[in-house]
């Protein structure tokens, strides 16, 4: 009986320990093949590359590399930050750029959006005006 007891353990507990083994699986399965996921890396290739070209400056300047050898590894780094916005572009549409460019300015109108949601305003020169005020500080408009 006891044997019968710690096996059924046994098996519950190495069924417990496995279950996530399987599951991350599945989920890589379906996340391999998504656009997020490429482009992720894609983008992280670009980031880790201009850090590399940052790095080989350090090196540079210090003296740890000649002009030729810096010259050199940058155009590699170059290449490889080329290549991936290539793809990146193949597979959003969008190069790097591009993106960096849409994503601050939908950051930069949420911004606005809750500068201007939080805080009343003149509606004739657009300054901040507290709740109970009749006029206006700055202009002295009348406000409603």
């Amino acid at each position: 009986m006891i044997d019968i007891i710690s096996i059924v353990i046994i098996i519950g507990a190495c069924t417990f320990v496995a279950a996530p083994l399987f599951k991350k699986q599945e989920e890589i399965a379906v996340r391999g093949g998504s656009i997020d996921s490429r482009v992720s890396e894609l983008l992280n290739q670009q980031a880790m590359a201009a850090s590399t070209i940052e790095d080989l400056e350090f090196d540079l300047q210090t003296g740890k590399l000649s002009q030729e050898d810096y010259e050199s590894l940058v155009a590699d780094q170059q290449k490889i930050q080329k290549e991936a916005d290539a793809r990146l572009k193949d597979i959003s549409g969008v190069s790097s750029a591009e993106l960096v460019e849409k994503l601050e300015k939908e950051i930069t109108a949420e911004k606005e959006k809750l500068t201007s949601d939080s805080t009343p305003k003149c509606p004739s020169c657009k300054k901040e005006i507290k709740a109970g005020d009749r006029f206006c500080s700055e202009c002295g408009a009348k406000l409603e």
